[in-house]
């Protein structure tokens, strides 16, 4: 019986101590529209049942909106211009900031994503996205976005 116990014992510090389970997923944004297309993934986890993190975006965004700046077209996007994300319960956020080497003035565009899933846990978001192209004279567009989240 006291090895029972002890064994109990020591089955529930080893049980408290371990570390949460993690959970990882895929995110994929697209935009199609006449001022923008967009495609971007990244890998999305969370622990603990916190907020989920996102990290490793990548992508490519073409601008395709008349006067946009040439350093602007076309864009391979990194991670490090995830400028901050929101994963969490219905919500997705994106905004990603970017500054290119222009022909007249450095070329900016920063590109805020809101979307909302239909459900609690549900893969599929749509929302809109808000783009501001800058290299003289700012610029704003304004357009539909998709995304979705998978579980590995």
């Amino acid at each position: 019986m006291r090895t029972a116990l002890a064994v109990l014992g020591i089955l529930a510090v080893v049980s408290q101590a371990a570390p949460a389970m993690a959970t990882t997923a895929g995110a994929v944004c697209t935009i199609s529209d006449a001022n923008l297309r967009l495609e971007t993934s990244s890998a999305v986890g969370s622990s603990m049942g916190g907020p989920w993190h996102l990290s490793g975006l990548n992508g490519r965004m073409e601008v395709l909106a008349r006067g946009a700046p040439l350093a602007l077209r076309t864009v391979t996007l990194q991670h490090e211009e995830l400028a901050h994300h929101w994963h969490y319960g219905r919500d997705l956020k994106l905004h990603i900031a970017l500054v290119r080497p222009g022909a007249k003035a450095q070329a900016e565009a920063e590109l805020m994503i809101e979307t909302r899933s239909p459900n609690a846990g549900g893969t599929d978001y749509s929302g809109s996205y808000v783009l501001i192209v800058r290299e003289e004279a700012a610029s704003t567009f304004r357009g539909r976005v998709r995304c979705r989240v998978l579980a590995d």
